[in-house]
């Protein structure tokens, strides 16, 4: 597989799809992931929060993807068919087809997502985007924060905090309601409480009402009348591990569980049989099927030595009426899945191999990865390099890798949502990893 350092997966996919069939001209989701290559202004790096390796030459990569295209093209079909291309000069093939005609010009390729209606609220930590706390060299993991930021723009000048200042104990792992109408989200006090407001900032209100209890990872049901969270017995704790100077977020609890929290009466149900104490992993990251009868979550195994990555995980679905749980068989592709999704049409599931939400500050974590699969286990689908990827309201998935990007279900038109946006992986304007598409 070609690495995703040297050349952006779409390309690879158009380049691969055109070997294999042999056509003799080069198809047009090929033309435009070079396009994309040649007019885009961000570069694309490695994907790693918050190291970074050396900064790619856009020149360099963009001509690598012209070269590409066009050895394909000249090469490609007749290669597979034990056959030389033809010599310079020679007369073109009977079969070619013009890619024009003077009366119907070939459209130019779209570089990018930007002129798409709608606003991504960003999960984010460390230095602010707005570049007010930039004159810091230390990473301040600390700070914990969602900020709105536009397709069209995607730039320091136009990005705006929710909620600044509140609560004092930050903002992480959100989530927004189908109608886009409410915001919900747990702070990293110790113990960690769960909150929702409004989209537009009012009525912020605390949900959680234990005391020795820690709330974790919400997630509204199709109604936003109801929340799926994590409750854990146990203290919760941003900390900092090991030799190699990770940051990750840590429980110990005596015993964890997937509830539902009715958002109108406050009463909660214990879905009991995803009950389990440390040594079985605690239930991560929620999220509902579009019908509301099901809900998907994540179980990450962690070893005893803090400089070593995780284990291994499951990713599991819990019945809401039964309480039964199952486990997807998706280990062979993602040894350590999570952060799930439910797609908008039920079909398919989106997750990351090894999860944003609780390891988007690891040093030394392998690539992640963003996959599908159906809820049923079937299909694992790989669509390549990335992290923090969500479902977008019209059935395409947003995802970060250094800048935001977003591609159909099938991993097919991926570009950035703005070629000429901000990156958002780097020190000065710290790191955003979970994107939520919210529509006008």
């Amino acid at each position: 597989m070609i690495d995703d350092r040297s050349l952006d997966r779409s390309l690879e996919r158009a380049a691969r799809a055109f070997i294999e069939i042999g056509p003799t001209q080069a198809p047009e989701h090929a033309v435009e992931a070079a396009l994309l290559r040649v007019q885009s202004t961000p570069q694309e790096r490695d994907l790693a929060i918050p190291w970074r390796t050396p900064r790619m030459n856009r020149l360099s990569l963009a001509g690598a993807a012209v070269a590409t295209i066009v050895a394909i093209v000249l090469g490609g079909a007749y290669l597979l068919n034990g056959q030389r291309p033809p010599d310079v000069g020679a007369s073109p093939s009977a079969t070619l087809t013009p890619t024009s005609t003077p009366d119907r010009p070939t459209p130019s390729a779209p570089v990018d997502y930007s002129s798409l209606q709608g606003t991504i609220l960003m999960e984010h930590l460390g230095n602010a985007p707005d570049l007010s706390e930039a004159d810091t060299t230390e990473y301040h993991p600390e700070r914990r924060r969602l900020y709105f930021m536009e397709p069209a723009t995607m730039s320091s000048e136009t990005v705006t905090e929710f909620l600044p200042g509140e609560p004092a104990t930050g903002k992480l792992n959100a989530d927004v309601s189908s109608d886009g109408r409410q915001v919900a989200f747990m702070d990293i006090a110790d113990p960690a409480q769960i909150w929702v407001a409004k989209l537009d900032g009012t009525g912020l209100r605390k949900l959680t009402d234990c005391v020795s209890c820690s709330e974790l990872d919400p997630a509204f049901d199709p109604t936003g009348t109801k929340i799926a969270f994590v409750h854990v017995e146990g203290a919760f704790r941003l900390s900092q591990n090991g030799s190699n100077g990770r940051v990750e977020l840590r429980v110990a609890p005596r015993v964890a569980w997937v509830g539902i929290r009715d958002l109108a009466t406050g009463a909660v149900t214990e879905l009991v049989q995803t009950s389990g104490d440390s040594a079985s992993a605690i239930p991560e990251q929620p999220s509902w099927s579009p019908d509301g009868t099901q809900i998907v979550f994540h179980r990450t195994t962690w070893g005893s030595d803090p400089d070593q990555l995780p284990t291994s995980g499951v990713l599991q679905i819990v019945d809401v009426a039964t309480g039964t749980v199952r486990s997807l068989a998706v280990d062979s592709k993602a040894p350590v899945p999570g952060d799930p999704d439910w797609a908008p049409d039920g079909s398919r599931i989106v997750f990351t191999n090894y999860p944003w939400s609780s390891m988007g500050s690891i040093g030394g974590l392998p690539e992640p990865t963003v996959l599908t699969v159906r809820p049923d286990g079937s299909e694992v689908s790989l669509l390549g390099a990335g992290g923090g990827a969500s479902w977008m309201p019209d059935g395409r998935i947003v995802y970060m890798a250094n800048y935001f990007r977003i591609m159909n279900a099938d991993g097919t038109e991926d570009r950035p949502v703005n070629a000429d946006g901000m990156d958002l992986s780097e020190l000065q304007q710290g790191f955003a990893y979970i994107p939520h598409w919210i529509e006008p």
